[in-house]
């Protein structure tokens, strides 16, 4: 508590990307903290499609809101819950909106008082799953949260390669100015420079002329693209060598990375100082590690990821490969409409679909959609 002493402070994970206008942000937290002293946080969302990249496969949040006041009545992000419950009481009265189409951008606008909600409840391990979950379920009681929407403003966190390819592709179409490759925010001697089909290039950089650059490419400096290769869609770093009749697309090449004749990439990420030799495929999923040689003609499996490690029973380092079935796309789990059926609940409880449901009061119209697709990595 006497480490921070400003009022408002904002609470921030370390792997968001964003161009917000943070003093907006704290204006609608001051203002709802003079309408409700109850209010001792503001989370910050944004609308996305439900297959959108940014929003990883391990979330399925539904949200609850109160739609003239924006207070969150509801924060569900519990993926193994076939259903949510929401308290009857809540309802009447107030006129609700829940969906899933939010993505939680983790940029918390926060009043002092929240760091005594921590002390009291000590025992919670997720700030999200735990704490605001069940706050904002204790609505009698428990203090207020309210949700800032954002218009026309990017923010998004990598955790996992496919939010890590999804936000890099945003800063490459530029969604996210000005965090862009060609001004430089973050890098002081980068010299990037934009053509055309969002395709970037650093000084000293050689393409092939029977070389294809499709759309959305950074090359980073001193990069080789060989004759009659192709790149679309991807990321190289400094010091790459891309042979001839090579294809890269939806990739990520790190730093001196060596990629020989005739080697094919697809949704991979190449880490710094990987050799990848002449025919290997590296299909969609697969991670190599840093130092990693690809030997010719290898052809891994979908979602293989390659590493050197020291085996505990040998002194000498090895390559290892697993499926990462983290990156397995898969189709999130509807949350059907079900009542309660046995047992009597300690209050009043209505289940209801979480899948994008406008309820107004006393759910006088619910529209529901039909199942998702699969979303891709």
């Amino acid at each position: 508590m006497n480490v921070i002493r400003s009022d408002p402070f904002i609470l921030i994970s370390g792997d968001v990307v964003a161009n917000i206008n943070l003093q907006k942000a704290i204006a609608y937290h001051k203002k709802k903290r003079q309408e409700d002293s109850s209010n001792i946080m503001t989370l910050t969302l944004r609308k996305v499609q439900k297959t959108t990249g940014t929003k990883p496969l391990s979330e399925d949040l539904v949200i609850g809101m109160n739609k003239k006041t924006s207070q969150i009545v509801l924060f569900d992000d519990n993926i193994s819950k076939s259903k949510v419950q929401i308290p009857i009481p809540l309802l009447k009265g107030n006129e609700l909106s829940f969906t899933t189409e939010y993505l939680d951008c983790n940029v918390d606008i926060c009043s002092p008082e929240l760091i005594l909600q921590f002390s009291d409840n000590f025992d919670y391990r997720d700030i999200r799953r735990d704490f605001i979950h069940n706050e904002v379920t204790n609505f009698a009681l428990g203090k207020h949260i309210y949700g800032y929407v954002l218009e026309n403003e990017y923010a998004a966190r990598v955790q996992d390669p496919r939010s890590y390819h999804a936000i890099s592709r945003d800063i490459v179409t530029r969604w996210v100015y000005p965090l862009v490759p060609d001004v430089q925010l973050l890098q002081s001697d980068t010299t990037y420079v934009q053509s055309k089909r969002h395709v970037y290039k650093e000084q000293g950089v050689k393409v092939s002329r029977s070389a294809n650059i499709i759309e959305e490419v950074v090359i980073g400096r001193s990069s080789v693209i060989g004759d009659e290769s192709t790149v679309t869609r991807s990321t190289i770093g400094r010091n790459v060598r891309v042979g001839n009749h090579v294809t890269i697309r939806e990739s990520h090449i790190w730093n001196n990375v060596t990629i020989e004749d005739n080697v094919f990439i697809s949704e991979a990420i190449i880490c710094d100082g990987a050799v990848i030799k002449s025919g290997a495929v590296i299909p969609r999923g697969s991670i190599i590690s840093f130092g990693v040689v690809v030997e010719a003609a290898t052809q891994l499996k979908d979602y293989t990821r390659m590493t050197k490690v020291r085996d505990a029973r040998n002194t000498v380092n090895e390559v290892c490969a697993r499926e990462l079935t983290a990156w397995v796309p898969h189709i999130r789990r509807r949350k059907k409409v079900l009542h309660q059926s046995s047992g009597k609940p300690t209050r009043p409880c209505l289940t209801v679909t979480a899948r994008t449901t406008t309820m107004t009061t006393l759910m006088k119209t619910t529209t529901t959609p039909s199942t998702l697709p699969v979303p891709c990595v």
